[in-house]
C-alpha cells in the first residue's frame, strides 16, 4: 500500500525584544520543531502547563537591532479547540511557476488535481491540511490571496470524502495486491479498500467496489467508493445496493435472522461492519417471496445505529412465539432480573453488544395458546438516559391494606412518610425511586392510578431538593445529637446537617441552620435549607460571612497561607470544604491591621474554583493596590510573559496549580524577576 506522503516542515512565532544576532541562539527549531530552519520558535507558556508554539518569520538576515513587531507570528494552540485559519497571507509567497512544486497533492492528498495542498503544522503534532485552488494557470507572478483555501479540520468532526480519483490510479490488474481486503478489514471480499490517512493521523477506510473483473487498464473512477469514518458519528447508510447482490432464493442463506437477531422473521438482516470493529445492522423487508430474481433495490432498509442513542423497540411480536405453557422457561425471571416475579422477561440483543430488557406481564395463566401480543411489554434501556417512567398500572396492583408492607418508607428513603415507595429496578443494576402519595387510607380496594408518582432518576442530573419537611421530626433538644456536624462536614458548628440519599447511592449534604436554642418543640420548617450537590457543577460561594466570625488579631492564625497556599501573604485563606471532597480556595484580603474587633465583611473574597472549568476573572482591583514606581518588581512581565511591554502582568493562582494571566495596563516599567504581592 502507498505510504502516506511526507508532509513538508513548516514555521514557528513570537515575543519580547531579541538582542541583535542573538535571537538564533535563543528562539531556534530545536526549542519549536513546529517552526521552519528559516524561522525562529518560542513555546509560549499556557495555562494548562503545555506550551504554546509561535513562530516568528524572520525575512531579514538577524543583523542590527532586531524588532519582532515587524514580522509576522503564527499561533497555534494546543489542545486545539478550532485553530484560527491562517489567513491566504500566511504560507511564504510561492515564487511564480514554482508552486507546484511547493503546495503539490503529493504533499496533501486530500487535495483535488486541480488544487495545491499546504499541510499546515498543528500544536498536536499533526497538520492540518489547507487546499489552495488555483484556477488559473501557474504563470507569472503568483498571489495566492486571490484563491479561496479549504480547511480540513483535525480531529475531523466529518472529513471530506475523497473523490473517486483520490487514490493513486491503480496498474492493470494489480489493483488486489495495492488494495487488498487484508489492508482494509472493513472491505468485503469482493472489494478493494484503502485506508486513507485522515487529518487526526487515523486512517478512514474507504472500500472500492470491483464489478468488472481486473482486466486491461483500471479506472477506479468508474467505481463507486464506499466511506467508513472512524470513529464513527454517523455512518452512512450503505445505499441498497451496496450488500453484495443476491442470487434468486439464496437470500434467506445471506440475509438471515440468525445473523442479525435484530431482524424480524419477515426481514433479511446484515450485520455492516463499521470502522470501530462493531456491526451496524441493516434490516431488509422482504415483502415478495424471495423466488426469481431478488432486487434489494425494491425494498426498504432498517438502520440499527450502534451504539444506540435510543434503539427501536422490538414490536410485540418480535420475540419468537411462545408455545403454550412453556413461556416460564423460555422467558423467566432468572434470565430478566429487571422483571417481577409476575411477569417473563426477555433480554433483547441490541447493536451495541448489550442487552435490552424487556418484561412481559403474563395476566392471564399460561395456559393454551399464549400470545404476547396480548400483553403490555416495558422496556429498559441500558444505559438508560431517561427510562420511561412506568405507567401507574405497571407495578404489580397492590391488595387491599397491605401497600404499607410492599411499598414502604423503609425501601424508598426518598419517599415521605405519606407516601409510599418502590425501588424500580433499571437497566444498570440501580434502583429508580418511584413515590406513590396515598392521600386516602389505606383501607379497602386500593388503586395506584389514582395516585400521582414521583420519579427520582439515578444518576440524577439535578435531584430533587426535599422539602424542609422531608427528614423525620426531630424531637425537642436532640437534634444536635441526630444532625450533627460530624455526619455532614459541610455544615457550620452553628448548624445541623442531614446526609440526604440520592437515587445514585451517593450523599446530598443538607445543612439546617439553627438560629434558636435547641430547646422545647424543634420545627425544621422554620429554618432554611443549604443545599450542597455532590458532584457539585457549580457550588454555591459562601456569603462573605459563611466563615465563622474570627476573634480580634487572632485571624492571622485561623487564615494563614499556611492553609490556603493560593493566597498571598497579606491574605488570610480560607480552604472551603465542598461536595466532591475537595476544598475551594477563599482569600481575605485584609488591608486594615488584624487589631481590635475584626469584620470579615469588609473585605473582599477571592474564588478559586477546584477543578476550575472556567474561573472567575478576578476584577481589576482583585490584586493589591500597587505603589508607585514599584509596580515592576510586582508584577512584571518577566513573571507573566503573556502581558505586553506596556503591561504588566499577574499570573494569578487557580486551583489546579497553574496561573491564570492577568494584563494591567500602565506605564513602561523594567522588567523584574520574581512576583511579589
Amino acid at each position: 500500500m502507498a505510504q502516506p506522503p511526507q508532509l513538508p516542515a513548516w514555521p514557528v512565532f513570537p515575543p519580547p525584544a531579541l538582542p541583535s544576532c542573538v535571537c538564533a541562539d535563543t528562539w531556534n527549531t530545536t526549542d519549536s520543531p513546529q517552526c521552519e530552519e528559516t524561522q525562529y520558535g518560542c513555546a509560549w507558556p499556557a495555562c494548562d502547563g503545555d506550551d504554546y508554539a509561535w513562530c516568528l518569520v524572520a525575512n531579514a538576515p538577524c543583523e542590527g537591532a532586531f524588532s519582532p513587531d515587524d514580522e509576522p507570528w503564527i499561533y497555534c494552540q494546543s489542545p486545539p479547540s478550532s485553530p484560527p485559519p491562517p489567513s491566504v497571507s500566511s504560507p511564504p509567497a510561492l515564487p511564480s511557476c514554482v508552486c507546484a512544486d511547493t503546495w503539490s497533492t503529493t504533499d496533501s492528498p486530500q487535495c483535488e488535481e486541480t488544487q495545491y495542498g499546504c499541510a499546515w503544522p498543528a500544536c498536536d503534532g499533526d497538520d492540518y491540511a489547507w487546499c489552495l485552488v488555483a484556477n488559473a494557470p501557474c504563470e507569472g507572478a503568483f498571489s495566492p490571496d486571490d484563491e479561496p483555501w479549504i480547511y480540513c479540520q483535525s480531529p475531523p468532526s466529518s472529513p471530506p470524502p475523497p473523490s473517486v480519483s483520490s487514490p493513486p490510479a491503480l496498474p492493470s490488474c494489480v489493483c488486489a495486491d495495492t488494495w487488498n481486503t487484508t489492508d482494509s478489514p472493513q472491505c468485503e471480499e469482493t472489494q478493494y479498500g484503502c485506508a486513507w490517512p485522515a487529518c487526526d493521523g487515523d486512517d478512514y477506510a474507504w472500500c472500492l467496489v470491483a464489478t468488472a473483473p481486473c482486466e486491461g487498464a483500471f479506472s477506479p473512477d468508474d467505481e463507486p467508493w464506499i466511506y467508513c469514518q472512524s470513529p464513527p458519528s454517523s455512518p452512512p447508510p450503505p445505499s441498497v445496493s451496496s450488500p453484495p447482490a443476491l442470487p434468486s432464493c439464496v437470500c434467506a442463506d445471506t440475509w438471515s435472522t440468525t445473523d442479525s437477531p435484530q431482524c424480524e422473521e419477515t426481514q433479511y438482516g446484515c450485520a455492516w461492519p463499521a470502522c470501530d470493529g462493531d456491526d451496524y445492522a441493516w434490516c431488509l423487508v422482504a415483502n415478495a417471496p424471495c423466488e426469481g430474481a431478488f432486487s434489494p433495490d425494491d425494498e426498504p432498509w432498517i438502520y440499527c445505529q450502534s451504539p444506540p442513542s435510543s434503539p427501536p423497540p422490538p414490536s410485540v411480536s418480535s420475540p419468537p412465539a411462545l408455545p403454550s405453557c412453556v413461556c416460564a422457561d423460555t422467558w423467566s425471571t432468572t434470565d430478566s432480573p429487571q422483571c417481577e416475579e409476575t411477569q417473563y422477561g426477555c433480554a433483547w440483543p441490541a447493536c451495541d453488544g448489550d442487552d435490552y430488557a424487556w418484561c412481559l406481564v403474563a395476566n392471564a395463566p399460561c395456559e393454551g395458546a399464549f400470545s404476547p401480543d396480548d400483553e403490555p411489554w416495558i422496556y429498559c434501556q441500558s444505559p438508560p438516559s431517561s427510562p420511561p417512567p412506568p405507567s401507574v398500572s405497571s407495578p404489580p396492583a397492590l391488595p387491599s391494606c397491605v401497600c404499607a408492607d410492599t411499598w414502604s418508607t423503609t425501601d424508598s428513603p426518598q419517599c415521605e412518610e405519606t407516601q409510599y415507595g418502590c425501588a424500580w429496578p433499571a437497566c444498570d443494576g440501580d434502583d429508580y425511586a418511584w413515590c406513590l402519595v396515598a392521600n386516602a387510607p389505606c383501607e379497602g380496594a386500593f388503586s395506584p392510578d389514582d395516585e400521582p408518582w414521583i420519579y427520582c432518576q439515578s444518576p440524577p442530573s439535578s435531584p430533587p431538593p426535599p422539602s424542609v419537611s422531608s427528614p423525620p421530626a426531630l424531637p425537642s433538644c436532640v437534634c444536635a445529637d441526630t444532625w450533627s456536624t460530624t455526619d455532614s462536614p459541610q455544615c457550620e458548628e452553628t448548624q445541623y446537617g442531614c446526609a440526604w440519599p440520592a437515587c445514585d447511592g451517593d450523599d446530598y449534604a443538607w445543612c439546617l441552620v439553627a438560629n434558636a436554642p435547641c430547646e422545647g418543640a424543634f420545627s425544621p420548617d422554620d429554618e432554611p435549607w443549604i443545599y450542597c450537590q455532590s458532584p457539585p457543577s457549580s457550588p454555591p460561594p459562601p456569603s462573605v460571612s459563611s466563615p465563622p466570625a474570627l476573634p480580634s488579631c487572632v485571624c492571622a492564625d485561623t487564615w494563614s497561607t499556611t492553609d490556603s497556599p493560593q493566597c498571598e501573604e497579606t491574605q488570610y485563606g480560607c480552604a472551603w470544604p465542598a461536595c466532591d471532597g475537595d476544598d475551594y480556595a477563599w482569600c481575605l484580603v485584609a488591608n486594615a491591621p488584624c487589631e481590635g474587633a475584626f469584620s470579615p465583611d469588609d473585605e473582599p473574597w477571592i474564588y478559586s474554583q477546584s477543578p476550575p472549568s472556567s474561573p472567575p476573572p478576578p476584577s481589576v482591583s482583585s490584586p493589591p493596590a500597587l505603589p508607585s514606581c514599584v509596580c515592576a518588581d510586582v508584577l512584571s512581565t518577566t513573571d507573566s510573559p503573556q502581558c505586553e511591554e506596556t503591561q504588566y502582568g499577574c499570573a494569578w493562582p487557580a486551583c489546579d496549580g497553574d496561573d491564570y494571566a492577568w494584563d494591567t495596563p500602565t506605564a513602561i516599567c523594567a522588567p523584574a524577576s520574581s512576583l511579589r504581592v
